[in-house]
């Protein structure tokens, strides 16, 4: 009983950090990224993609070009698939958000502000 509800609380505790900052923890398929946001950083983008050449760079090349400043940034790789974090000291809007989103081998974008 006792190991049930510690998996139980461990689940919830998961799902509640990956839908708050976009931490991903104890995944069979998905790169774990267990890196929570700092103070400073208004914004955090979530981006899970193909690892294929050039992913990171459509990335940065959007945010800079939006006029933010990367802070943070983490990326890791499990079965083909790479799962990036970018914390932003300022926000960018919807619409740089949706260049990114629209890249062929990007999965998706989740964005949080804080």
């Amino acid at each position: 009983a006792q190991a049930e509800e510690r998996s139980a609380l461990m689940a919830c505790s998961a799902l509640s950090n990956y839908l708050k900052f976009g931490v991903v923890s104890n995944a069979a398929n998905f790169p774990d990224m267990t890196v929570m946001p700092r103070a400073g950083f208004p914004m955090r983008l979530t981006i899970p993609h193909r690892n294929v050449p050039g992913q990171l760079q459509v990335i940065i090349d959007t945010v800079t070009k939006a006029g933010a400043n990367i802070g943070p940034q983490h990326n890791d790789v499990k079965n083909g698939i790479g799962y990036c974090v970018v914390d932003l000291q300022q926000p960018i809007d919807e619409s740089r958000v949706e260049r990114i989103r629209s890249q062929k081998n990007i999965l998706g974008v989740r964005t949080f502000r804080f």
